[in-house]
This record gives C-alpha cells, structure tokens and sequence, in this order.
C-alpha cells in the first residue's frame, strides 16, 4: 500500500495535530503512558484549527450529541455522587472523548492526503499491537521460566487490543481490501493471534470468535464462518486453553466471589441502593463487600459495562451510553452495507472491532479502562473519516 507523505500546502498546525494524532495510533497497544499524552497535547491545536477555519462540523457528527449528553450525566453524578472527591479529578478522562471529533476534522478526506493519513494511522495501530505482540511472546517465555504461573503472565487490556487489529485485519481480507494478499499483513495476522492467546482470556477469545463469523456472514462470505468455527476447533486442542475453558464454571460459584456472585447479589442490591449514581467512577472494592460474603480482592466494579455505567451513572446515564453505543453501530454498520472498496473494508473490520468489544462488555467493565475507552474512541474516530469518504464519493 503506497501512503504518501503529510501533506506540503498543510499549515505548521494541522501538520502537528496529524503528526500527534498519527503518533498516537502507533503508541495506543503499547503504553497508555504514552498515548494518553498525545490526545491532551493535540486538543489545543484541534480548537485552534477549528477557530482558524470557522468549521462547525463537530456539532453536526452524529457522535456529537450522545457524547454531549453523556459527559454532562458523568459530571452531574459526580457532583451529587457519594464521593465528588474522587470523581471530580477523574473526570478529566472525558477530555478523550475529544479524539472522535478530532480525527473526524483531521483526517477528513476532502483534505490533502486526509483518507492516506487515516490509512496510516490504521497501519500505525496494527504496528504497535504486532509490537506488542512480539515483545508478549518473550516476555511470558521469560517470565514462565522464572516460576511465574502461565495464566498470571496476562491482563485484561492487551487481549482486546489483539482482537481489535485482529479484526481490522480480518476486515481487509474479508471485504477484498488493499492488504489481503501482503505478506507483513499475514505476519501480523498470526503475531496478533499469537498474543490473543497467550493472554488466556476466554472473554476475549469468544468475543473475537463471535465478531470474525459476524464478519464473514455480514460480508456474504459464508464459508469463511466455518473456517472461524476451524480456528475455535484447533485452539480446543491447546492443552491450556483447554484447561482455561474448563475452569468457566467457577465464575458460577459463590466460592470464588466474582461474576455470579457480581451480578445476581451485588449489582440489584447496589442498584436499589444508589438509584442515582454513586458517581463517575467513585465505586470502590469496599462497596461491594457487604453485599455479598466474598468477593475478588481488589474488585471495584461489577464487570459488566451497562451495570457499572447504571451504577455510577443511574438509568439516565445508561441511555446516554446505549444511545451513544447504537449511534456507533449503526454508522457502521450501514458505511460497511457498501461491501466494496477500501472503506467498506475498513468499516467492516472497525465493526467487528466494535461488536468484540462490545461483547467482551459483557463479562468484562471494559468501557471504564482508559486505554480500551481511547480504543473505542479511534474506532468512532474511524467511522467519522469513513462517513466523509463515502458521502464523498456517492453520486449528488
């Protein structure tokens, strides 16, 4: 895939707030110390390029409004919250939401280069998590020979990372786009899985699963479902994913304190408790507690994204997100409905991307994790420039 360089008649700003937004994508699957960083320091530059070209589109986005609505809840509930003291600092995290909006106007590709530099900056992503794949596979070699427990050597944030390039990947080969029959793109298909893997996350693993044969039944390439289904056999024959699998029934046991214990005595009791919210991310391991005789040390939400949201947030909160997560779908769904050219490609793999996500939701508070929270953000950010390049190029 050819990308060309920034673009020359671009003014020093709008070179700068590309260049960090193109950073960004790159340093997002590798460290949250870095990546976080980059969006404060590009906002200012993003309101100084919308000021210099009077451009107002940010409020027509789609986005605009849910994001709008909800960010006010957020700073409402922690205002009336049982702890303004910790939600209040926190509420800095809502600055990130800004990243929709700016590569939305950034990457626009009525600007020069603007669909090439939204091209790199998928590639940039997919550099960064192959990266980290690559330096996965040594480090759990390494920690593993050192006594540490194979199933201890992963977290929760990297296996969504994985499956997010995982389906950007498969996105470009299923809807025929320009890298499907690259040999680096191969690679990183298999480093992505790789790491996938040997983070021995089961949600991530169906959530993956689920989303590549939603893929390939929504790009009318049927028969790819059933080398989806192949791909959960073969795993099945890895002797400790199959020993993973095998410890599912353990989340049912009120022994272990965690998902059952979460969502059939915890979450309704809290619920009925806090009808309001206890505030932006104001919940601690220690309100949980009482509510049940054990639950996972160190556990401070309910695993599970429109829970949590409802309890931080009340049921006004919850359909601030719904709305905003249907907003989000839909722009998808219907940019990948082309089923040709690189954009349908790119819309399809950012769909499955979003629905992992969504899925891992369910057993997993991902929407509460900085780092997944800028994930799903650039994936917004994706469908923004995708919306531009097809109106763009349908007939008037």
């Amino acid at each position: 895939m050819k990308i060309s360089a920034l673009s020359e008649n671009a003014a020093w700003h709008e070179k700068l707030l590309q260049g960090l937004l193109l950073a960004f994508a790159l340093a997002l699957p590798i460290s949250i110390s870095l990546a976080q960083p980059l969006i404060f320091l590009a906002i200012p530059f993003w309101l100084f390029d919308l000021v210099r070209r009077r451009d107002m589109s940010p409020l027509q986005c789609p986005y605009f409004w849910p994001v709008a609505v909800f960010s006010v809840i957020a700073l409402l509930s922690s205002v009336w919250g049982v702890r303004p003291e910790i939600s209040l600092p926190k509420c800095h995290r809502l600055l990130l939401l800004l990243l929709i909006f700016m590569m939305g106007s950034a990457f626009r590709p009525d600007r020069a280069g603007g669909w090439e530099k939204v091209r790199l900056a998928v590639i940039l992503f997919i550099a960064g998590i192959t990266m980290r794949a690559v330096y996965d596979v040594i480090r759990v070699v390494v920690q593993v020979e050192r006594g540490v427990d194979l199933y201890d050597t992963g977290n929760m944030r990297d296996p969504q990372m994985y499956m997010t390039g995982l389906c950007l990947l498969a996105g470009a080969f299923i809807g025929r786009g320009p890298v499907r029959k690259q040999v680096p793109a191969l690679v990183a298909l298999g480093l992505n899985a790789v790491g996938l893997i040997l983070h021995f996350k089961r949600g991530a693993w169906f959530s993956f699963l689920l989303a590549a044969g939603l893929m390939s039944w929504w790009a009318r390439r049927r028969r790819l479902v059933l080398a989806v289904l192949l791909c959960a056999v073969a795993m099945g024959f890895v002797p400790q994913v199959r020993h993973r699998l095998q410890l599912l029934h353990e989340e049912f046991s009120d022994r272990q304190g965690g998902r059952h214990v979460l969502w059939t005595k915890v979450a309704p009791a809290m619920l009925k408790q806090y009808p309001l919210g206890m505030g932006f991310k104001a919940t601690t391991h220690e309100d949980l507690r009482p509510y049940a005789k054990y639950v996972q040390p160190g556990l401070n939400h309910l695993h599970n994204n429109a829970l949590q949201v409802t309890l931080e947030m009340g049921t006004a909160g919850l359909a601030a997100w719904l709305v905003w997560m249907i907003v989000t779908f839909w722009m998808l769904y219907k940019a990948s409905s082309a089923r040709t050219g690189e954009a349908s490609a790119l819309a399809l793999g950012s769909l499955g991307a979003f629905c992992a996500l969504m899925f891992d939701g369910v057993v997993e508070y991902n929407f509460g994790d900085s780092e997944i929270l800028m994930l799903l953000c650039f994936l917004m950010g994706l469908s923004c420039v995708i919306r531009h390049k097809q109106q763009a190029e349908s007939p008037s």
